[in-house]
């Protein structure tokens, strides 16, 4: 066999080789791929509620807390009273000059801020040492006559009820605010357009916490006269089922402004006195919007300022910083 016969015969071994080693890692590339596939956990479909989180997430870098949607209808959920899937309508709010959890109100006679949501509130404790730290309040329970409390506000909370005047008063103050003056809060709450209600003039039905049947009554009859100071103060009235509601949840009640359940929930202290010395409160709560006035209009002036039981709450007012 010449010498160029010899030289075509080993390339063609040399390819031939080559071919099998290729086909062999091809294989091997193919079994690792599919053993890694078997091995690996099938990946989990995100659900509404992973959505959710990372869009609240975001809010609260943001610095927004307004409801988002979620895809739910816009029904009735008698299991807990509220409208399901409320969204807020998106606002121009301002909180420049304002303390967090706050919004500013403007118009040609006023500028303040107001607290967003129904305040709840923190006790504050301290021992000899002159350590101090705050504990939450139980919002089903009157505070302690001389208890140091600090207003809070932020949504998905229970706000505080059974609290007097004085008292929503004090914590406004230890939580460097004060209460709103009448105007201020009727400002807050029917929006720059100054609607009766926060959403519009005309009332609708299951925007705002309201028309809930009245617990007094149901639980100790219908006549008023054989009702207590006791029987309205009874914790257990605040934690039935689809009567007082978190601050927020009713994502459509609220102003333009951004100021939230001014309408219905709880009452809330103002820092208006009338002649006679008696606290005044507005808003109704969760029974009661209609008795005094509709809507934001809605006031009471029939109590002192020591008075409380379990409709009455309260939010804070401030002067913006320059």
């Amino acid at each position: 066999m010449d010498r160029a016969t010899l030289k075509a015969s080993a390339q063609k071994i040399m390819r031939s080789e080559t071919s099998r080693q290729t086909a062999a890692l091809a294989a091997i590339a193919v079994l690792t791929s599919g053993i890694m596939l078997a091995l690996a956990p099938s990946p989990r479909r995100p659900s509404p509620d992973d959505a959710m989180e990372r869009v609240e997430a975001f809010a609260k870098v943001a610095g927004r807390t307004r409801a988002f949607d979620t895809g739910k209808s816009n029904r009735i959920d008698n299991s807990s009273n509220t409208v399901a899937g409320q969204n807020s309508k998106p606002k121009t709010q301002i909180t420049i000059g304002c303390l967090p959890g706050m919004v500013r109100v403007q118009d040609k006679k006023q500028d303040f801020c107001i607290d967003k949501y129904e305040a709840y509130v923190m006790q504050l404790h301290g021992d000899p040492a002159g350590r101090m730290w705050e504990v939450p309040h139980p919002h089903n329970k009157h505070p302690e006559e001389g208890a140091i409390l600090v207003a809070k506000s932020r949504p998905r909370v229970y706000p505080q009820a059974y609290i007097s005047q004085v008292q929503a008063e004090s914590a406004c103050r230890n939580a460097h605010k004060r209460l709103c003056t009448e105007d201020e809060w009727r400002t807050g709450c029917m929006g720059r357009k100054k609607t009766t209600y926060p959403y519009g003039n005309e009332e609708r039905y299951g925007m705002c916490n309201v028309r809930k049947e009245h617990l007094p009554s149901a639980w100790w009859g219908a006549n008023n006269n054989s009702w207590s100071y006791g029987n309205f103060n009874d914790p257990r009235l605040n934690v039935q089922p689809g009567f007082l509601n978190r601050t927020g949840v009713f994502g459509l009640c609220v102003s333009d402004y951004g100021m939230y359940d001014g309408v219905g929930n709880v009452h809330e202290w103002t820092s208006g006195r009338t002649e006679s010395g008696n606290g005044i409160f507005l808003g109704g709560f969760f029974s009661n919007t209609r008795e005094n006035g509709p809507g934001c209009r809605y006031s009471t002036m029939a109590h002192e300022p020591t008075y409380h039981d379990y409709s009455t709450g309260f939010r804070c007012c401030r002067n913006p910083d320059k």
